[in-house]
């Protein structure tokens, strides 16, 4: 039950997280200072980062925060378009969510992508520590490129799905 508690909290402080930002960024739009174009170029940001947020050694801030990393299903690191590709299916987030209630182990994202979220052990290094040394470490590959184009073109389906209605 722990396990299933801690995936939730994980999930629901990451959309959290995320709901907030976009809060923020919504009013400041709606009170007139920042222009429509602004807006979206805002918005375009940040959805790039939310699809990429487990980016750097398979683990966004708030996993970092509570231990936990993406790898593949054979413990090995999970690269960036997998990471990607997991996160795209935020965007059907009610059913993720079900996956997650029945199946504290692995989401929806995760069977689909061959992906799962293991705990890590418990160090003595800070969330910052940990950071600057996947930063240092990371490497650019194919999949950082596939993974920010796809990011934008998801983005831009969107955008010209919603103002086509």
């Amino acid at each position: 039950m722990r396990k299933k508690k801690r995936r939730i909290y994980i999930a629901f402080f990451e959309f959290l997280t995320v709901a907030f930002i976009s809060f923020i960024v919504g009013g400041i739009h709606i009170m007139g200072m920042i222009s429509e174009d602004s807006f979206k170029l805002i918005y375009l940001v940040l959805f790039i980062l939310f699809l990429n947020k487990d980016f750097l050694s398979g683990k966004s801030i708030i996993k970092r925060l509570f231990g936990y990393k993406i790898v593949k299903i054979d413990n090995t690191p999970a690269n960036e378009l997998q990471c990607f590709l997991r996160n795209l299916l935020i965007l059907i987030y009610p059913i993720e969510v079900l996956f997650i209630l029945l199946n504290p182990n692995r989401r929806l994202g995760d069977i689909i992508f061959g992906t799962k979220l293991i705990q890590l052990p418990l160090t003595n290094t800070s969330i910052i520590q940990d950071l600057k040394v996947d930063i240092k470490s990371f490497t650019f590959s194919v999949f950082t490129l596939i993974t920010f184009l796809m990011s934008s073109i998801v983005f831009f389906m969107i955008i010209w799905f919603l103002s086509s209605e």
